[in-house]
């Protein structure tokens, strides 16, 4: 042993030996007499290991050093003596390793460096040993958390960008599958949610506008194929849902108010055409339904009043043109067809009564022009027939018995005047034919018999006076004239 005093005769440093004389143990005291540092020495006389103590004496650091007499790991203990970190360095000196425990002495965060010193991975442990999180770090500095539940599932992990921003955040399952996905912008807003079932397939996907109000949500099935799709507005209220079939074809769109009431409804057939449109009003009630061919062109149209009945349909042709329009009243029964040309012109209308029985039947010319008009009993038998002419004026009237058989006919002269009246019998025969001049006065009778032959012809002058009478046998054998 060989001890080294200062000036005043104290002790400065103590160095043991070995039986060879070779240097075992060094000792430096304080200025007190205290024990501040002790290194001990290999067999080759090469340090191993140093220990710092305080002015107390207490153990405050130990380093250990390898064969090469490089720093390998430093270990510092708290003012009670207890191990607080450890450092573990590589072959060249560069720190590998931190490892921080609490005051029982239990490990409570890891730390890994790369080769250039740069963090690399944080692990933090709870009071009982088990592992709670976990940091890693990419080359670049991005960071990754995973959060751990008690067993030491994985519970949570978070990406972060190289800014230290958080990008991911990815939710698991207590049977360790992923739940849910959050995606974030580079100004840590919530862009995009997705939810996964069970077995972690995709079910739900939320996307969110920049101030991080919901934009649109997508519903998918268990296959993870879209289902429906969900557009909402600034307010994050409901504007437009979208239902798609099982090989993800678009099969119905609905459009909603600022209210949040439907107003629209669009379906939509296997090949994506669009086949039926709903319209609703304010009260939720259905308005107008429209109903497309497999051309997408418009076939038929259905209005309906405030309380949901139906008042009116529209057909339309294959070139989607009107051709049928049918109004209905309050009962919901049939009150008019309306029957249009290829060219859009009207041609025809009926009129039905309050129980839905045919009354009234109009036709019209090319020119939309009102030619022919037809009126029906009650038993739906036609009762009345008017011609009308170019012009629109009547020009002739025919009149029916309750079996349907013609009674009468009327010819008029262009004024409107009645210009002839013809009578018949129920057997349809001609039984008898009024002339009558511009003015409409009478001016001749003819009469027939049943077979049709004619019996007597009277004459009237302008101030309708009898001018002759001409009456025949039924054989034509005799005549008798009055002048």
């Amino acid at each position: 042993m060989v001890e080294a005093l200062d000036i005043s005769g104290k002790l400065m440093m103590v160095e043991a030996l070995d039986i060879s004389g070779k240097l075992m143990m060094v000792e430096a005291l304080d200025i007190s007499g205290k024990l501040m540092m002790v290194e001990a020495l290999d067999i080759s006389g090469k340090l191993m290991m140093v220990e710092a103590l305080d002015m107390s004496g207490k153990l405050m650091m130990v380093e250990a050093l390898d064969i090469s007499g490089k720093l390998m790991m430093v270990e510092a203990l708290d003012m009670s003596g207890k191990l607080m970190m450890v450092e573990a360095l590589d072959i060249s000196g560069k720190l590998m390793m931190v490892e921080a425990l609490d005051i029982s002495g239990k490990l409570m965060m890891v730390e890994a460096l790369d080769m250039s010193g740069k963090l690399m991975m944080v692990e933090a442990l709870d009071i009982s040993g088990k592992l709670m999180m976990v940091e890693a770090l990419d080359i670049s500095g991005k960071l990754m958390v995973e959060a751990l539940d008690i067993s030491g599932k994985l519970m949570m992990v978070e990406a972060q960008d190289i800014s230290g921003k958080l990008m991911m955040v990815e939710a698991l399952g207590i049977s360790g599958k992923l739940m849910m996905v959050e995606a974030l912008d580079i100004s840590g807003k919530l862009m995009m949610v997705e939810a996964l079932d069970i077995s972690g397939k995709l079910m739900m996907v939320e996307a969110l506008d920049i101030s991080g109000k919901l934009m649109m949500v997508e519903a998918l099935d268990i296959s993870g194929k879209l289902m429906m799709v969900e557009a909402l507005d600034i307010s994050g209220k409901l504007t437009m849902v979208k239902a798609l079939d099982i090989s993800g074809k678009l099969m119905m769109v609905e459009a909603l108010d600022i209210s949040g009431k439907l107003m629209m409804v669009e379906a939509l057939d296997i090949s994506g055409k669009l086949m039926m449109v709903e319209a609703l009003g304010i009260s939720g009630k259905l308005m107008m339904v429209e109903a497309l061919g497999i051309s997408g062109k418009l076939m038929m149209v259905e209005a309906l009043d405030i309380s949901g009945k139906l008042m009116m349909v529209e057909a339309l042709g294959i070139s989607g043109k009107l051709m049928m329009v049918e109004a209905l009243g309050i009962s919901g029964k049939l009150m008019m067809v309306e029957a249009l040309d290829i060219s859009g012109k009207l041609t025809m209308v009926k009129a039905l009564d309050i129980s839905g029985k045919l009354m009234m039947v109009e036709a019209l010319d090319i020119s939309g022009k009102l030619m022919m008009v037809e009126a029906l009993d009650i038993s739906g038998k036609l009762m009345m027939v008017e011609a009308l002419d170019i012009s629109g004026k009547l020009m002739m009237v025919e009149a029916l018995d309750i079996s349907g058989k013609l009674m009468m006919v009327e010819a008029l002269y262009i004024s409107g005047k009645l210009m002839m009246v013809e009578a018949l019998d129920i057997s349809g025969k001609l039984m008898m034919v009024e002339a009558l001049d511009i003015s409409g006065k009478l001016m001749m009778v003819e009469a027939l018999d049943i077979s049709g032959k004619l019996m007597m012809v009277e004459a009237l002058d302008i101030s309708s006076k009898l001018l002759s009478n001409n009456t025949r046998s039924s054989s034509n054998t005799s005549s008798n004239n009055t002048t």
